[in-house]
């Protein structure tokens, strides 16, 4: 295994872009796992009550969909500033980003102007937690720029989404299975509601995918014939609208 070079104009990005998702998810699953987080916006997680066991705690933690796609993204890119080569590297990075930035897109529009502050108030972007506006907003910036590193983008991958499609509603039958509690209390695969929102959010994750693979293109060649390929998405459909009981993305 070949040792970094440190004259790389890459590493200072890489450098920081693992120390920022390093720490946040570090504090958030010690944050899981403390005895005095209430968590009060996350209206699927009991710590004072059923989910006090940490076993309980752990899996509810992995079943969120902003925790699972952070986790992935670091692994990506501790893999990449390490150098450490696996046949799927390649592929990790398409596979994670669209539903990462689908969680964030979902989380602004649809949960943020509902978050309210503990006197009541609006919750504003400067109140949010480290390890909540990293996930939320400074993975979006960190896609963008690792994107514009790929080698390579090509059509067929903007399916690898599907991959971990697959995954999160597996970890979502398997939460449900020891906590007897859906994800986010939206996710609910037994009603037509939690079926409504994985079919709208996974064609905005195809959207998303498609959008990447166009930028990246643009990005090697000034070639106009791609924007071509958007006609089919114009008719986005309406995202779920926010309600009072939403509960956070974290």
């Amino acid at each position: 295994m070949s040792k970094i070079s440190y004259e790389n104009h890459n590493n200072p990005f890489y450098i920081l872009t693992n120390s920022f998702l390093l720490i946040s998810v570090f504090l958030s699953f010690t944050s899981c796992l403390d005895k005095k987080n209430k968590n009060s916006y996350a209206n699927d997680f009991y710590p004072n009550t059923k989910d006090k066991k940490n076993y309980r705690k752990i899996i509810w933690y992995f079943s969120q969909l902003t925790y699972q796609t952070q986790i992935i993204l670091t692994i990506y890119f501790l893999l990449k500033f390490k150098k450490i080569n696996f046949s799927f590297n390649h592929l990790l990075f398409k596979i994670i980003a669209p539903a990462c930035l689908c969680v964030n897109i979902q989380y602004f529009l649809i949960l943020f102007p509902k978050r309210k502050k503990n006197d009541g108030t609006q919750f504003d972007i400067h109140d949010m937690e480290y390890n909540s506006i990293v996930p939320h907003l400074l993975d979006s910036i960190i896609i963008f720029i690792e994107l514009l590193h790929l080698e390579n983008f090509h059509l067929k991958h903007i399916f690898l989404y599907l991959y971990y499609l697959i995954f999160a509603i597996s970890f979502t039958l398997f939460n449900k299975f020891i906590r007897n509690q859906w994800t986010y209390n939206l996710l609910i695969l037994n009603k037509m509601s939690g079926w409504e929102l994985l079919i709208k959010s996974t064609f905005l994750m195809q959207l998303i995918s498609y959008l990447l693979f166009i930028i990246h293109k643009q990005s090697k060649k000034k070639n106009k014939l791609y924007l071509i390929g958007l006609m089919p998405y114009l008719s986005v459909p309406t995202l779920p609208k926010a309600n009072r009981n939403a509960p956070s993305l974290n």
